[in-house]
């Protein structure tokens, strides 16, 4: 892709994928091109308009699905830094809320990963990956390491 309306147009693809069934990976996906689209800059205002409605109404399905691994309050900061790297103008502070919406990206990939993980076949790998930092951040035992 060759600019950042293309990446925004791949952005909201991916969001109305995540509204309507498989969430985390889609909601990844779209975060990645978010991140890209700014990047670009040239944005389409109307572009903008349908991504932000569709960051705000993704929100509570990846909050359900992630609960227990990350925040309610972590989703939707990330997810409102997506929506103001996309209209701010305030250069100094883009690269940092797109910062977070990198780690948002991250963090959905790993819950993602470590759920298939945990429900597949190798419990071995399973055990390991619930002591791990990630998951273990909201039980009251250390995180093996």
């Amino acid at each position: 892709m060759t600019d950042g309306n293309a990446h925004l147009s791949e952005t909201i693809k991916h969001l109305d994928t995540a509204l309507a069934g498989s969430v985390l990976i889609p909601c990844a996906h779209a975060l990645h091109h978010l991140v890209h689209a700014v990047g670009f800059g040239s944005l389409d205002a109307g572009l903008i308009a349908e991504a932000s409605q569709r960051l705000f109404a993704v929100a509570p399905r990846v909050t359900e699905l992630t609960a227990g691994r990350l925040t309610p309050e972590e989703i939707f900061f990330c997810l409102g830094c997506a929506n103001a790297a996309l209209t701010t103008a305030d250069e100094a502070r883009r690269p940092w809320l797109l910062a977070a919406v990198a780690m948002l990206e991250a963090d959905l990939r790993g819950v993602y990963l470590r759920n298939a993980i945990a429900t597949g076949p190798q419990a071995d790998l399973a055990f390991v990956i619930a002591k791990t930092t990630l998951s273990a951040v909201y039980e009251d035992r250390p995180a093996i390491h």
